[in-house]
């Protein structure tokens, strides 16, 4: 699950590593020597070393609240979260949106319409997160659900 400030973090590093790589490649224009463009190059990396891009598995372990719960109380709610892992939005090619705004855009020469394209990114990039954080749920009940030995007759 992640919070809006690591949504913030993540967003600020991608801009700092966008820039870092700016910075090197004028660094080869303005022909710096090769230990100073190295030491650019060192510090570039170091930041992309330090940027998390892609999701990492959920490995938390269960609260006490959860521990709690009996198994059918947490059969339940592996149940109710389910349908939240599903996706609702179509794929590229058959979002009529898409199809619209590219034709919208393509035949009338009316570019404020590629704007449609950036605002259904966004809105994937959100349901990715809701999805996410159900399956991250999800997966801490089911280690729950071990834990207590559930899955035993």
């Amino acid at each position: 699950m992640m919070s809006v400030k690591g949504k913030l973090w993540r967003l600020i590093s991608i801009i700092v590593m966008m820039a870092g790589t700016a910075v090197v490649q004028a660094a080869e224009t303005k022909g710096f020597s090769g230990d100073e463009l190295a030491k650019k190059v060192d510090y570039v990396v170091q930041v992309i070393k330090s940027i998390d891009l892609y999701r990492k598995p959920a490995v938390s372990q269960p609260s006490a609240e959860m521990s709690a719960k009996s198994c059918r109380d947490l059969e339940y709610e592996l149940a109710a979260l389910q349908p939240k892992t599903y996706s609702y939005k179509p794929n590229f090619y058959d979002d009529p949106v898409q199809g619209t705004a590219v034709w919208v855009s393509a035949t009338s020469f009316w570019l404020p319409a590629y704007g449609v394209l950036g605002y259904t990114g966004y809105y994937a990039y959100q349901e990715n997160d809701r999805i996410y954080q159900a399956q991250d749920r999800i997966e801490m009940l089911r280690r729950a659900k071990a834990e207590k030995h559930c899955f035993e007759s």
